[in-house]
């Protein structure tokens, strides 16, 4: 129930940290895309075991992400960002295939990953193919 719980809440925080979608134009090229940079990120830094629970996400208004539709669909998102002092991990921490949010529709995918070092520093990915 907890893990269900916490995959809910990111979930929910990663597509409220998406909700200002700009439109992508029309294109008759198959290749077209769109690139937002600089959107706050919602994160969270994994268990020991490589678990996501709610207790351990936070919203860096100061991260970077960079976030990349194509017209065909596909959507990538890319978020640096800085762990609170009271949620810094003592070693690497890593979790994948947790569920995220992303794209112009807000579509669900596990393709993620996520990296948190004792710096505080932190690197999360979520992939839409």
């Amino acid at each position: 129930m907890k893990t269900n719980l916490s995959r809910v809440a990111l979930a929910m925080a990663a597509l409220a940290s998406l909700s200002a979608q700009p439109a992508l134009a029309e294109s008759d090229n198959e290749n077209a895309a769109i690139v937002v940079q600089g959107e706050s990120c919602t994160s969270a830094v994994p268990t020991e075991d490589g678990r996501i629970i709610g207790a351990n996400m936070f919203v860096d208004p100061d991260g970077r992400s960079q976030r990349v539709e194509t017209s065909s669909g596909n959507a990538f998102l890319m978020c640096h960002f800085t762990v609170p002092a009271k949620l810094k991990p003592s070693s690497k921490r890593t979790a994948e295939g947790f569920g995220c949010r992303v794209g112009k529709d807000g579509v669900r995918t596990t393709e993620t990953q996520i990296l948190v070092t004792p710096s505080g520093r932190g690197m999360m990915t979520c992939r839409l193919p």
